[in-house]
């Protein structure tokens, strides 16, 4: 279970991290023949296990009963650049890289802290929506100060 995690340090000063401890599970059937590499699939898995309280942190609900609103995954990406292994534990840092009038990018970075070193580079890509017409509807007025916010401070 991912635990939110300030006090761990990554180079750039990320506003949000959390450690992520990888178990068997993040082995899957590779197990016979790569033992104790953490499966690819399993960071998109990491991405939404970071992704979901980020945006709770932020004030950005996943689904909010009483209006409906809240958001999707409309794209995910990764680049491995190392190889994780498991036992072990994984830093994972998110920043909202961008937004606009419906969507919210963050990007993500993994960092294994065993080997020291940074082994993925990931973003996703959400829209605001409307679960109770089906529909893409723009972030709120409050959302969107937080993301100007957060980007002219990174920035």
């Amino acid at each position: 279970m991912p635990v939110e995690s300030p006090q761990v340090s990554v180079p750039d000063g990320s506003a949000y991290v959390m450690e992520v401890a990888l178990t068997e599970a993040h082995v899957l059937e590779l197990a016979d023949y790569i033992p104790d590499h953490v499966h690819n699939v399993q960071f998109f898995q990491i991405f939404e296990d970071v992704r979901i309280p980020y945006l709770h942190h932020l004030g950005v609900p996943a689904r909010d009963p009483a209006t409906g609103l809240g958001h999707v995954l409309v794209s995910n990406h990764c680049d491995y650049l190392g190889e994780l292994r498991c036992p072990g534990t994984a830093s994972i840092a998110v920043d909202v890289a961008t937004f606009s009038k419906h969507t919210i990018t963050l990007d993500f970075r993994v960092y294994d802290l065993q080997q020291n070193c940074e082994v993925a580079r990931g973003r996703s890509v959400i829209v605001s929506f409307d679960f109770n017409n089906k529909v893409k509807v723009p972030l709120g007025d409050q959302t969107v100060a937080l993301l100007e916010s957060l980007t002219q401070s990174s920035g």
